[in-house]
C-alpha cells in the first residue's frame, strides 16, 4: 500500500467536525464543527483560531473576498464572515419540512455553491439536493436521507455523490454549462459498518472519502477500484480535502458524537482533524463566482 504519513493531529475534540477546506491564498484550512456552531481556522505554524457561528454550519466555499463564505447553514444558504461576525441570508431551505437541515455541500467547477439536506433522524428519505443559482436553492436530486460525499471529477463531467445510510456512492454525468445531472448509477457500495461521508477529488481523479463508524478513509479510482485504505485513528472520520503549500497533505475530520469516551479505545482522539503527507496532489478548491456580486453583509451575528 502507498504510504501516508500522519505529521501532525489537531487536538480539537469536535463533537462533529466536518466540511473542510483548504485555502491556498492564505495557506490555512478551515472547518466547522456542526453542533458546537463554531468554525476553526489552522494553519501549518500551529495557529488555531475558533470563531462563532449563528446556527449550525454545515457546509461552506470560498469566495473572491478573504474570509467571506458561501455558507450552507442548518437553515439556508447565506453570505458569512466569521471575522466581522456578519451574515446576509439568500434564501431559507426546507422550511415547510419537520426535522430536515442542509448538510455536506461544495462549489463545483464552474463555481456555483450545492448543498444537500438530510432527515435528522436519519430515516426517511426527506432531503433533496440543491443547487444555489440566482439566489434561489435549485433542487437537483431528490428522496435523500443523508446527503453527503458531494464532490466533482477533474474536468466538471461527473458528479459524485452519497447518501450515507445506503452505503452508496453514486457516479452520474455532469455538465458544466447547465449544471443539468444525468442519470445516477453506483459507483462503489462500502463495507457494512462504514458509511460514506465527506469525499473529494485528486488532482488524478482519484475519490477520497471518509467512511463514518470504520477508522478509516479510502480512495478510489475513476472506475470504482479500491487503491487505497487509510487506517484514521479515530472511530468517526467525517470528511476530507487535500492542502498545504504543494497540495499533497491530506486532512481528515472526526467527530465523537455519539460515542461511549469511556469505553472507547480513540477516546482521545475522536473529533481530532488528522493530517497525513502523501504522494498524491489535489486540486485547489473552487471558488464561488455565481452571485459573487449580490453579497451586502448589513445583518450582525447575535
Amino acid at each position: 500500500m502507498t504510504d501516508l504519513k500522519l505529521v501532525a493531529e489537531i487536538k480539537v475534540g469536535n463533537t462533529l467536525g466536518e466540511g473542510i477546506v483548504w485555502d491556498s491564498r492564505n495557506q490555512c484550512v478551515w472547518w466547522s464543527d456542526i453542533l458546537e456552531n463554531k468554525l476553526y481556522r489552522w494553519t501549518f505554524s500551529g495557529s488555531l483560531e475558533i470563531f462563532a457561528t449563528p446556527e449550525a454550519l454545515c457546509s461552506f466555499g470560498l469566495t473572491h473576498t478573504d474570509n467571506l463564505f458561501i455558507a450552507g447553514f442548518a437553515s439556508g444558504f447565506a453570505w458569512f464572515d466569521p471575522i466581522s461576525q456578519s451574515i446576509e441570508w439568500i434564501t431559507k431551505v426546507e422550511s415547510d419540512i419537520d426535522n430536515t437541515r442542509l448538510n455536506d455541500g461544495r462549489v463545483d467547477r464552474q463555481g456555483r455553491f450545492w448543498a444537500g439536506s438530510m432527515d435528522m433522524r436519519e430515516s426517511e428519505p426527506s432531503g433533496s439536493l440543491y443547487c444555489l443559482q440566482n439566489q434561489y436553492a435549485v433542487k437537483r436530486s431528490q428522496n435523500i436521507t443523508v446527503s453527503n460525499g458531494l464532490c466533482w471529477s477533474c474536468d466538471g463531467t461527473v458528479i459524485y455523490h452519497a447518501d450515507s445510510p445506503t452505503r452508496t456512492i453514486r457516479a452520474a454525468s455532469f455538465s458544466p454549462e447547465s449544471g443539468e445531472i444525468g442519470i445516477w448509477k453506483n459507483f462503489i457500495k462500502t463495507d457494512k459498518g462504514a458509511y460514506p461521508d465527506g469525499s473529494c477529488v485528486d488532482s488524478n481523479d482519484n475519490v477520497w472519502n471518509a467512511q463514518w463508524g470504520s477508522s478509516s478513509v479510502k480512495a478510489y479510482s475513476s472506475k470504482g477500484k479500491e487503491i487505497i485504505c487509510l487506517e484514521v485513528p479515530a472511530k468517526q472520520p467525517s470528511c476530507v480535502a487535500f492542502g498545504g503549500k504543494d497540495l499533497n497533505h491530506l486532512f481528515v475530520t472526526s467527530a465523537k458524537v455519539g460515542l461511549d469516551d469511556s469505553t472507547s479505545k480513540l477516546a482521545k482522539n475522536n473529533g481530532n482533524v488528522f493530517v497525513y503527507e502523501t504522494p498524491f496532489k489535489g486540486l485547489d478548491e473552487s471558488i464561488c463566482s455565481h452571485m459573487a456580486d449580490s453579497h451586502n453583509l448589513i445583518k450582525e451575528v447575535s
